[in-house]
């Protein structure tokens, strides 16, 4: 992805119908600073890409909270005409990351990085595009879309009919996940076998219909082809299924955890482990936060995870048991 050219014709989108000119008014310049922006010789501050937004009727709390995993109380105190948000939000968005592995994934300086999340400096455009995209990919797509129409950045057309492809398979074939991680596999061994029809359909206990339907559903939209005999991947494969409508949503979710039960009744090996319990309303937020750092800690080991050599499944679910507080009622009495 070319990220400057990106943030060209997101500076160009941004200012819609108005003159270069008038745009840069708008925005309290004298100078005609958006031509210099649309045209890549330099590019605006991250604070002032988010107010041009804000101007044009953009909503700053979902621009804020779109690419992280929770969303933080200081979001909805955020103003985009004072940009100390700016720091914050590089903050949460980090996580638990280290400034190092932001900054390799980034491409950014990595004492840059130190000064933006301290607020002594602030990025321009282009490095607050790769910071976003190293720290929440699924989600950046997602993101660019709090800002503009993202059918109108050619530089991003390609990827995002990708994405949609792959989540319509997420939701019409959900094991082509559980399939495409088997063919990631190194092993020698598998190389060859992972290509034969039917070879991971007995690995999964699924039918040979089901792995052929998968396979051919993620050929089409250029996640895999075949060549030589055997099936090869040519993109990485990782979609956000938070922002697939709700009903999808949920019937993904009953499907694998449906898988997951199924192997549990059959004593498959594995971590299989649950507790039921009582606690104050304040540390159950603290768990459901506690929950989110553990899967977000069990991501980064598997991005990070080198050579593959098997597949897993890791389903992570805290919910309260308790009714909501207007729904609690005592039960009918009866007498005697």
């Amino acid at each position: 992805m070319e990220i400057e050219l990106l943030a060209s014709q997101l500076l160009r989108s941004l200012r819609g119908k108005r003159s270069q000119l008038a745009f840069s008014r708008r925005l309290g310049h004298r100078s005609n600073v958006a031509y210099a922006w649309e045209s890549g010789r330099r590019f605006p501050l991250a604070s002032e890409v988010v107010l041009a937004s804000v101007r044009g009727g953009a909503d700053l709390q979902r621009i804020l909270s779109t690419p992280l995993s929770s969303t933080p109380a200081w979001i909805r105190r955020a103003d985009a005409n004072r940009p100390d948000w700016v720091s914050s939000f590089l903050r949460e968005l980090r996580g638990t990351m280290t400034i190092c592995a932001w900054a390799n994934d980034s491409g950014c300086n990595r004492v840059s990085l130190a000064r933006w999340m301290s607020g002594k400096a602030e990025p321009r455009l282009p490095d607050f595009l790769r910071l976003v995209h190293a720290a929440a990919p699924r989600r950046f797509f997602d993101w660019l879309a709090t800002f503009v129409d993202v059918a109108r950045l050619p530089a991003v057309a390609v990827e995002l009919r990708r994405l949609d492809a792959l989540r319509r398979i997420a939701h019409e074939a959900p094991l082509s996940e559980a399939i495409l991680r088997f063919l990631e596999i190194t092993s020698p061994a598998q190389a060859a076998a992972r290509s034969q029809p039917g070879f991971i359909a007995k690995q999964l206990g699924i039918s040979l219909a089901q792995e052929t339907r998968a396979l051919e559903a993620m050929r089409r939209a250029g996640v895999i082809h075949r060549r030589r005999g055997r099936w090869h991947i040519d993109r990485e494969h990782a979609v956000d299924t938070s922002t697939i409508p709700r009903a999808t949503l949920l019937g993904l979710k009953s499907f694998w955890l449906s898988l997951a039960a199924g192997r549990c009744a059959q004593g498959t090996p594995g971590l299989f482990s649950y507790t039921v319990f009582s606690v104050s309303k304040e540390d159950l937020s603290r768990l459901e936060r506690m929950q989110v750092e553990h899967y977000e800690a069990m991501r980064r080991v598997i991005r990070a995870s080198s050579p593959c050599e098997a597949v897993g499944f890791a389903g992570v679910q805290l919910f309260s048991l308790s009714r909501s507080e207007d729904d609690v009622s005592l039960p009918p009495t009866t007498s005697d």
